[in-house]
């Protein structure tokens, strides 16, 4: 985790004030426009959680500012946004990077429970965080590390639902499971794609 964090956090400024990806500069744009559109979506391209997700940091962070007399205004906060757009990639990468070292220890949570080794888990953890792919996404202002991340929620959720629990303790389970499922589909429209794996699963487990 301590690796991974240092690697993310080396890259968080990478190719600023130009950005990597388009969905980049039409998630922070795009977000900071529903200012301007009483805080409703500008377009339908994405779902509206990604946009509401990114908006609460951004509201956190004007918040910030205000208190600390950088800006009094919402208008004030526009001009500042424009004057520091960097700064504003750096917020929305670092909830990307937030969700992959959710991913990294849920990894090991999984690898560990698959295998009862903890050097197994450590070492598939290992792995993933070294690998170009995952660090390059965990890195970018995406949808995909995060459709990953709920996925991995409801897989886990799904595995032990079927361990030795109390039937009521399940059912909870399940409704876990909808929920992990439904944040997927609410970042990205291809999260829909995660329903057949999770029915998938409850057929293989049953």
């Amino acid at each position: 985790v301590l690796i991974s964090l240092g690697l993310c956090l080396s890259l968080i400024s990478w190719g600023l004030p130009y950005y990597l990806h388009p969905d980049e500069q039409f998630v922070v744009t795009n977000t900071m426009r529903m200012a301007e559109n009483r805080l409703l979506p500008t377009n339908s391209i994405y779902p509206p959680l990604l946009f509401y997700t990114h908006l609460s940091l951004y509201g956190s962070y004007f918040l910030v500012l205000k208190a600390t007399g950088e800006v009094s205004s919402l208008s004030d906060f526009a001009d500042f946004y424009h004057s520091n757009q960097s700064i504003f990639f750096m917020i929305s990468r670092g909830l990307t990077i937030l969700a992959s070292i959710l991913i990294i220890i849920l990894v090991f949570i999984f690898t560990k429970k698959i295998s009862n080794n903890s050097a197994a888990g450590f070492l598939a953890s290992f792995f993933l965080v070294v690998s170009p792919g995952f660090l390059a996404s965990s890195t970018l202002i995406k949808a995909d590390i995060f459709i990953a991340l709920f996925l991995l929620l409801a897989l886990y959720c799904l595995i032990v639902k079927n361990e030795k629990e109390e039937k009521k303790e399940k059912k909870e389970k399940v409704h876990w499971i909808a929920v992990f499922t439904a944040l997927a589909f609410s970042f990205n429209y291809y999260g829909v794609f995660i329903v057949p794996i999770i029915i998938a699963g409850f057929l293989l487990l049953i």
